[in-house]
């Protein structure tokens, strides 16, 4: 599954959108300096484990088998839709 984001602010909407977001951050950072308040923390690798088993879940429900909700695929789509799943869960399984 991909995604692509359309652009939808012009130049000057873009602008006034991070320059919000840069005052959000600023504020937030006060907010935890104000109250004393530490960050919490979490390792890149509980962030891997947990998009991979994410990402595993939906590669898996994506399987032919599992698309019958969807309609019968024809075999031969099937089995490419297949192959490319498989390719992908491969590809996954190569993360440390």
């Amino acid at each position: 599954m991909t995604h692509h984001i359309e652009d939808s602010y012009d130049g000057k909407e873009k602008k006034e959108v991070l320059e919000v977001m840069g005052r959000l951050r600023k504020a937030n950072e006060e907010m935890f300096r104000s109250l004393g308040l530490e960050p919490r923390v979490t390792q890149q690798s509980q962030v891997v484990k947990a998009r991979t088993t994410h990402l595993w879940t939906v590669l898996r429900d994506s399987k032919s088998r599992s698309m019958k909700r969807y309609g019968i695929l024809p075999p031969e789509t099937a089995t490419e839709v297949d192959r490319h799943i498989d390719n992908l869960l491969g590809i996954l399984k190569q993360l440390p």
